[in-house]
């Protein structure tokens, strides 16, 4: 078999892999392509069994069917048909990770048959091929290095005339192997985290991220391109793993770093959208016969942007005291964000001056969604960060520093030291106040029409706010008005959504409610010990029958043929016995 037809079935196949095809076949170039890899590894296999070929040319066929084989497999991986794609991976990988000028694929069936063992539950294999793509990929910047030098020095030589070609050739095939080094790392942090190394597993998430912020402005399309959107919820993961250790500087400064990443984004797309309608304008303007699609003139004139939509509303909602509600201000640990040579001035930390439209843009739905779910993200973290304060909990040994080239981020929120000067009151209902300006703007995008699940999910989370705030109220009568808070929080779902399609949430909301009740008597109980035993029970009575209908409403979802139920599953099983304990 000629190395031309080689090269060419590979150019085509390349070419094939990167057709996009329509929805309606939406692996229409995909099948193309594994036909013509049948064929090449059909004819390969021939080839290395005819005799009247040379020794050196039989090897050389085998590698190129065992090569077809390992892209065939990869086929079936991307038109889902992981069944077929196991054996074809396997079979080649043995003949391909001998062959030095077989390094990015190697790497890739590494990769692939790696994720196929992941799906499989075989994690300890997972990790183990992933660590044997990791060799492979340093094994191939050596090689790839030494190539380079002897290019430089053919170049230096004035020979020979097609090192240019040759120095392009390398430079396509560095990149293809960092791109697959940045998708093993991707899935290291992933099996490192399926094998319980918690540790490893966010080391190999941020280098990931970091690795994947080089290609940021790239404008590259394909599946290694940066995209804005899935680098915020991996920070988001990230910041999760920061605040279990108690590093919670660490943990705010990933979501700041993500933070910064979408308004940049936000910042590119107002400037494309900026120079569109210009481009209206000036064809307008001359009269060119170039006119502008439907799309095109909706592109700018529609702004659907959530964070226009909610304007000065979220943190109006959010209790902010007056100086951090003003656009121009900023709070003592406030800097500007950078990125990528945009400067944004940051008022309050993760969150936009709302009531400005400069700050908003078109964007993909995903993207939109992705602002929304960071703001979740803060929630979650000042909702930890209140609980460890609150817990006592001690500073780790040493703190750990998150920083991301290309992105200035503000100083961490002084609590987030755990020192005991900030475990006070004042501290307390600053960090509950940043908290809940995050909710109101994420219950802004994620109606209740629509997103029933992430809306009840922040009401559940603005309910925790408070809960963790209460550590820090010493008055009574304060604490029970942030319980009856609470309460009408949960009173929402319970209204409005349908318990036969939610069943689940409903449930939940249900026990929450009832051990909001429970927390309410108790408060109450403690509020009037000193009464008269007569009038205290008088006053205890709508608290107590509250308590009661609360609970009997949560199990009674349980009962079965309205009876108490023999067994309960065990999602509900912890809930179930609480409950039954608090009633009693």
């Amino acid at each position: 078999m000629g190395s031309e037809m080689c090269i060419r079935d590979r150019v085509e196949s390349e070419r094939l892999r990167s057709v996009a095809d329509p929805d309606t076949e939406p692996f229409r170039s995909r099948y193309e392509e594994r036909a013509l890899l049948k064929k090449l590894s059909q004819q390969a296999h021939a080839n290395a069994q005819a005799n009247a070929l040379s020794s050196e040319a039989r090897s050389r066929a085998t590698f190129v069917e065992a090569a077809a084989k390992a892209m065939l497999g990869a086929n079936f991986m991307d038109t889902e048909e992981t069944g077929q794609a196991r054996g074809l991976l396997e079979g080649s990988l043995s003949v391909i990770s001998e062959v030095s000028e077989a390094h990015s694929l190697t790497i890739d069936t590494l990769n692939r048959l790696a994720v196929l063992a992941a799906n499989r539950e075989e994690h300890q294999l997972s990790l183990q091929l992933l660590e044997r793509a990791l060799k492979q990929y340093e094994s191939a910047c050596q090689q790839v290095t030494a190539y380079v030098q002897a290019l430089d020095v053919s170049e230096s030589a004035g020979t020979p005339d097609n090192v240019a070609v040759d120095a392009a050739g390398a430079a396509k095939e560095a990149r293809k192997l960092e791109d697959l080094h940045t998708l093993t790392g991707y899935y290291l942090a992933q099996a490192y985290g399926n094998c319980g190394q918690a540790a490893e597993s966010a080391h190999w998430c941020q280098r990931t991220m970091e690795r994947q912020l080089r290609n940021r402005g790239s404008g590259r399309q394909d599946d290694y391109g940066f995209k804005a959107h899935e680098w915020a919820r991996n920070a988001s993961t990230l910041s999760a793993y920061f605040c279990a250790e108690n590093q919670f500087a660490a943990a705010e400064a990933c979501l700041h770093a993500a933070d910064a990443v979408l308004k940049n984004r936000r910042a590119e797309e107002k400037a494309r959208l900026a120079a569109l309608a210009s481009e209206v304008k000036t064809r307008a303007t001359d009269g060119s016969d170039g006119t502008s699609s439907e799309g095109e003139v909706a592109a700018f004139s529609k702004p659907r942007n959530y964070m226009t939509r909610i304007g000065a509303e979220a943190i109006a909602a959010s209790n902010l005291p007056d100086e951090a509600k003003h656009p121009a201000a900023k709070v003592a640990h406030g800097r500007p964000v950078t990125l990528s040579g945009t400067q944004v001035d940051d008022p309050t930390p993760g969150i936009d001056p709302l009531g400005s439209t400069t700050a908003a843009a078109q964007l993909p739905e995903e993207e939109l969604e992705a602002a929304a779910q960071l703001d979740i993200a803060f929630v979650e973290f000042w909702i930890s960060l209140l609980h460890a304060l609150a817990g006592g909990e001690q500073k780790p040994a040493a703190s750990q520093t998150v920083s991301f080239e290309g992105i200035r981020l503000p100083k961490p929120h002084p609590a987030t030291s755990l020192d005991e000067n900030f475990r006070t009151p004042e501290v307390a209902r600053e960090v509950y106040r940043l908290g809940a300006a995050h909710a109101a703007r994420a219950k802004a995008f994620f109606v209740l029409d629509g997103f029933v699940t992430d809306h009840c999910t922040i009401l559940s989370l603005e309910s925790s706010l408070l809960r963790e705030l209460m550590a820090f109220e010493p008055q009574l009568t304060r604490r029970l008005a942030m319980h009856k808070r609470r309460a009408e929080l949960l009173q929402l779902p319970l209204r409005e959504l349908n318990e036969n399609a939610y069943v689940q949430i409903y449930r939940q909301a249900l026990f929450d409610m009832a051990t909001i009740r429970s927390d309410m008597l108790e408060l109450r109980t403690v509020q009037l010990e000193d009464e008269p035993e007569q009038r205290r029970n008088a006053k205890l009575a709508p608290f107590v029958a509250d308590a009661i209908a609360a609970h009997t409403e949560f199990l009674r979802r349980l009962d079965k043929d309205g009876k108490p139920p023999d067994k309960v599953d065990d999602e509900s099983a912890h809930a179930y016995v609480n409950s039954r304990l608090s009633l009693s």
